[in-house]
């Protein structure tokens, strides 16, 4: 089964395109991302800080539920309604 996760690293903001290419993701702001996995948490954690490398602040945490937010990326609502129903 799927989950969503937040992903934010400071310093990998821009490696973006390197987790979409593996993953289902959605990018809310800079260094703000939505991972769509099947992945657990630890799995996704240690195969994102690899490829990512991080050396600054790096979170990787599941979403149970739609989270509440403002002034993210156009078309974020969206994204995460397609993926966590109500």
């Amino acid at each position: 089964m799927k989950r969503i996760f937040l992903v934010y690293t400071v310093d990998r903001s821009d490696a973006f395109d390197q987790v979409a290419r593996s993953h289902e993701a959605w990018e809310a702001d800079v260094g703000l991302w939505f991972v769509n996995s099947g992945d657990s948490l630890s799995r996704l954690y240690h195969a994102l800080k690899r490829a990512l490398k991080p050396t600054q602040t790096f979170l990787v945490a599941p979403l149970p539920e739609r989270p509440k937010f403002k002034n993210l990326s156009a078309g974020s609502l969206a994204w995460i309604i397609a993926r966590i129903p109500k």
